[in-house]
């Protein structure tokens, strides 16, 4: 992680931005880098279009219909 952060610091500085680090998983990241598609990655083609009930049943959003 300290060779990611001294790696970007010089652009965050540039842009006069700051860097917050958030703990947590990084499967999705990974998934998404690798192109190994699960269930919870959704790939949507360029000029592709994705319907709002490709979300039903996920938590915390609701669908109201």
């Amino acid at each position: 992680m300290q060779e990611v952060e001294a790696y970007i610091m010089p652009l965050v500085k540039l842009l006069g931005g700051t860097l917050t680090r958030l703990p947590g998983p990084y499967k999705v990241l990974e998934k998404l880098v690798s192109g190994k598609y699960d269930d919870s990655v959704i790939a949507i083609p360029k000029g592709g279009t994705l319907s709002i009930h490709e979300f039903d049943g996920l938590r915390p959003c609701t669908i109201k219909k």
